[in-house]
């Protein structure tokens, strides 16, 4: 039965929260007294909140809370009401209205509705500015900064705390069909182009460390630059010397550190009481075995399909047998036990420890002035040729190419020859864009190489073992190309360690150094030559001794008779297969030759098998005429 006159008074700051910049939830507090015909409930309640944009119509915004069992003492509610973000920021109207629902005792009939429905305060409304912050001294604009972090950036987002998207710090949602969405990055760069100083998005760890990046690289077509710095293969190890200074040492006070001793002291040990243990033995037994009966058996052999009989078995059975057990006397033991024992510890003599302390002093060191402490040669790494060759490339400086790579290695190489002829460019430096939307066309990751001082360039066959890079491919588990300008790279070195490492393509698009003329659709492997090459087999001579060693197939073409880089798809076939179908086709082979002489062997023991069941059945016969022979009247 419902009570009339149920109301809840609310306190003069009926709905409040925290302040609104540091505050780092979206709950208000909420707090009122209970009355029935004007006195304060004390008991059980039930009760539902809600947030409405007017006083009296409908127009609910977010989630209806409900409370169940609440215990009410002299009247007094205190809740605290979290209806989210969205419910303070959604629709047009800016004001809210709150409902409280009541039943008492809890679950006793329906919930009344008080009426009329409370405003809510101004205050909470600071949630939909909740931790944002702009700069003090610039115009930079923090979301979730903690209190005192000044922005970093233009717009800088913190968060510290799981989300329910993925736990992503920001999201960008479109709001219709035909709504924005995506972020655009805009370079606006007077040289009209895009390079690798653009890193669109970096992500670095607590440290700010680069763990990695989403960055640009370039191909300039009609902007000529000046060329990256030469790569200084001569250098100077000097030694900084060292400035004069100043040590000095303030010395030590004495100190003297007292010990108080410590006092006799005397441990005793109550000993063990004289202890007695009796065994009462065991009675004398006797045991009886009755033996076995002789038996006579009958024996056959089955023979093709027939019970020969081969004779008779006589088994004499056993004669019966007797055994006696004496048992054992009662025994006792005895224990003396053990006398109680003390320890006396006399102690330790008070002590007084002095320590003199030092005095003061000080030393001058003179320093030592700059000097060279050696030379040393070194060739220029493969990321600096490689900028020097796609400059050289962008501008049509094709004449440069091979002074450049006569600079890398110090004289001509097979590779040096490769590149002083290329002439498709653009498979070797990409045009201008970005990694993840650009024209590179591999996924490619660091792998370490099987020796930190081998230098492999770019189009080079590879051979893979063990997870390492060695340009012999003869006994290699995977068969590589060292990457160009990979859409996506994976495994990165630790910081200071990628000349220990190389950029190996594992799929998709690559140029591929080789020998002779190639056709669009051919096959590539490697040459046999070790030295980073490969040679094209056309898919008409495709043989099964090729297929453990294909690297990929030819999107390219050359007609050089030499060398040249053919863009080629990688990874894009199972050759795993390959291998599996070579090695069944020998093991066929093995298992049909020992087939054979297994059949051979089979026929020989089949003839001496019906040679055997001839002579027993003759046996047979001859066994069967001395039965019947037998007078089964005669005496045994």
């Amino acid at each position: 039965m419902h009570r009339p006159f149920r109301t809840i008074i609310p306190f003069a700051a009926a709905v409040a929260c925290a302040a609104p910049l540091v505050a780092q939830t979206t709950a208000i507090s909420y707090q009122g007294r209970l009355q029935i015909a004007g006195q304060p409930v004390n008991g059980s309640a039930d009760l539902r909140f809600s947030l409405f944009t007017n006083q009296v119509l409908p127009g609910q915004v977010g989630s209806t809370l409900t409370f169940t069992n609440q215990t009410v003492v002299d009247g007094l509610v205190a809740l605290e009401l979290d209806f989210g973000a969205d419910a303070w920021t959604s629709g047009l109207v800016s004001e809210r209205f709150l409902q409280v629902e009541v039943r008492t005792p809890a679950g006793a009939g329906s919930y009344v509705a008080l009426s009329p429905r409370q405003r809510v305060t101004a205050a909470p409304f600071s949630i939909a500015t909740r931790g944002i912050r702009v700069g003090t001294t610039s115009s930079r604009i923090g979301i979730g900064v903690p209190s005192g972090v000044q922005p970093i950036a233009k717009l800088h987002v913190s968060d510290n705390a799981a989300t329910a998207f993925g736990n992503h710090a920001m999201v960008v949602e479109s709001s219709g069909n035909n709504g924005a969405d995506g972020i655009a990055i805009k370079i606006s760069d007077p040289r009209g182009f895009i390079d690798k100083e653009n890193n669109y998005v970096t992500f670095l760890d607590a440290a700010d460390r680069v763990a990695g990046r989403i960055e640009g690289f370039s191909r300039l077509q009609n902007n000529f630059v000046p060329p990256p710095p030469i790569p200084n293969v001569i250098s100077i190890d000097w030694d900084p010397g060292r400035a004069p200074s100043w040590t000095f040492d303030a010395g030590r006070l004495p100190n003297a550190t007292f010990s108080g001793g410590s006092a006799p002291s005397l441990i005793c040990s109550n000993g063990a009481l004289p202890s007695l243990t009796f065994s009462q033995g065991t009675a004398p037994s006797q045991s009886f075995s009755p033996g076995t009966s002789p038996s006579l058996n009958m024996s056959t052999t089955n023979l093709l399909g027939v019970n020969v009989f081969t004779g008779f078995t006589f088994n004499p059975g056993t004669l019966p047998s007797s055994n006696f057990n004496p048992g054992s006397l009662p025994t006792a033991t005895f224990n003396p036990g053990q006398l109680p024992t003390c320890t006396l510890s006399p102690g330790s003599f008070p002590s007084l420890i002095f320590d003199a302390g030092t005095l003061p002093r000080g030393s001058f060191d003179p320093g030592q002035l700059p000097f060279p402490r050696g030379f040393a040669v070194t060739p220029p790494t493969q990321a600096e040729m490689l900028a020097l060759i796609c400059w050289a490339q962008e501008n049509g400086m094709s004449a440069l190419l091979g002074k450049l790579m006569l600079l890398a290695a110090g004289g001509p190489t097979i590779l040096q020859t490769a590149l002083t002829r290329m002439r498709g460019a653009a498979e070797t430096c990409l045009d201008q864009g970005v990694v993840y939307a650009s024209k590179g066309a591999d996924y490619a990751e660091w792998l370490p190489k099987a020796h930190d001082r081998q230098e492999f360039f770019l189009g080079q066959v590879v051979g893979i073992k063990s997870g390492r890079v060695n340009i012999g491919t003869e006994d290699a588990e995977q068969l590589l190309v060292i990457s160009a300008q990979p859409i996506v790279l994976g495994n990165e070195p630790p910081a200071g360690e990628r000349d220990r490492f190389a950029k190996v393509a594992m799929m998709g698009q690559v140029p591929v150094l080789t020998r002779g003329k190639v056709l669009p659709g051919d096959y590539l492997v490697p040459s046999g030559l070790s030295d980073g090459t490969a040679i094209a087999v056309a898919p008409e001579n495709l043989a099964a001794r090729h297929l453990p060693f294909v690297i990929g197939r030819a999107w390219g073409a050359s007609t050089d008779e030499e060398l040249s880089l053919v863009n080629t798809a990688i990874g894009l076939e199972d050759f795993g297969a390959a291998k599996v179908l070579v090695a069944q086709e020998k093991l066929h082979a093995e298992q049909h030759a020992e087939l054979r002489t297994d059949n051979e062997q089979l026929r020989t023991r089949v003839a001496e098998l019906e040679s055997t069941q001839q002579d027993l059945l003759t046996r047979l016969a001859a066994l069967e005429a001395l039965t019947a022979s037998l007078d089964p009247k005669s005496p045994r």
